[in-house]
């Protein structure tokens, strides 16, 4: 009998245990869907014509998420971010139809940083779990393996707000023409990190994944230098969006001083143009002054040696050289 009532007490201690578990995890995916909306509208501030637009977008995310985790209906996590991304997107359209290319590229990228981020946290999160493990009696001590989850929890979402925040703030400093769109080659140019990084991830993972089939035992949380490698992997992939977001408005600003360059050599050759006229102009006034000079002494010259229909022909005759000049 004691046996049966202690077995009793144990499931009783475990169910107990479940529904702490269950009231974390419910708790925390509402966080994670303000987490991330935050981040989301932080993200595309420096992008939108109104700040209230990115409010928007980051509402709509998170109330997308929020509603995929809630239905009946089971549906992949990636299935989820990717159609909360869209949600977002398609309401930063709606709000404003210009730069589409640009938007695309921040849908993109945050999807793409969320992940990466993620997995940050992730790999912090097994190098603790190892030292908990090996503390003396963890495996019996259910309070100590909730401790260890609800910690976790945490680290993920400070870990996740925290690096997105950076990111943003980082990717909003360094991209001076936020109020410029993208052609085709920009926006595969800047899109390429991200989706490297993207694909990456879905291969560790992937690898991790099938590892645990073939061994019953992940490979991240059993081998340290797989799970370094996974983590400056994941660190590069963040740097390398970075660096080409820098090295594109690097290129962006040479193209802005070659139109300025360009411009202002045609300001100056037009004003050169204009300067060789006027001084034709002034030549020719000059050379006006001359003559007119000549003509007056003439007609001086006439009138003072009586000859003063001579000197009324010669008038006549500039009169009609003047006309004809006119014409």
């Amino acid at each position: 009998m004691a046996g049966l009532t202690d077995k009793r007490l144990e499931e009783s201690q475990m169910t107990d245990w479940e529904s702490f578990y269950e009231l974390v995890s419910m708790i925390n995916s509402i966080v994670i869907c303000v987490i991330f909306g935050v981040a989301f509208s932080y993200f595309c501030m420096p992008f939108v014509e109104q700040k209230k637009h990115a409010l928007a977008v980051g509402a709509s995310f998170s109330a997308m998420l929020q509603f995929l985790w809630i239905i009946p209906i089971k549906i992949g996590n990636f299935t989820v971010y990717s159609l909360s991304v869209i949600a977002g997107f398609l309401v930063l359209y709606a709000l404003e139809k210009n730069r589409i290319m640009q938007k695309i590229f921040l849908a993109v990228t945050f999807f793409s940083v969320r992940w990466i981020t993620m997995a940050i946290g992730n790999c912090l999160y097994i190098w603790i779990a190892k030292i908990c493990v090996e503390l003396p009696h963890f495996s019996e001590n259910l309070g100590l393996q909730f401790q260890l989850f609800l910690f976790n929890v945490v680290l993920n979402d400070i870990v996740d707000l925290a690096l997105l925040l950076v990111i943003s703030w980082l990717i909003g400093k360094v991209y001076k023409y936020s109020n410029e769109d993208m052609n085709r080659n920009e926006f595969l140019l800047l899109v390429m990190p991200s989706m490297s990084g993207l694909i990456g991830y879905a291969m560790m993972k992937y690898y991790d994944y099938n590892y645990r089939v073939d061994t019953n035992y992940k490979l991240s949380e059993i081998s340290i230098q797989f799970n370094l490698m996974c983590l400056c992997y994941y660190v590069i992939s963040l740097i390398t969006i970075i660096v080409l977001i820098v090295l594109y408005q690097s290129i962006k600003e040479k193209q802005e001083e070659a139109k300025q360059n360009e411009l202002l050599n045609g300001q100056i050759e037009s004003i050169k143009h204009h300067i060789s006229r006027v001084e034709h102009l002034y030549m020719d006034i000059r050379g006006l002054r001359h003559d007119m000079g000549n003509h007056i002494t003439t007609m001086e010259a006439l009138y003072n040696t009586g000859k003063g229909a001579a000197a009324k022909e010669y008038m006549e005759e500039l009169k009609q050289k003047l006309w004809l000049s006119q014409k």
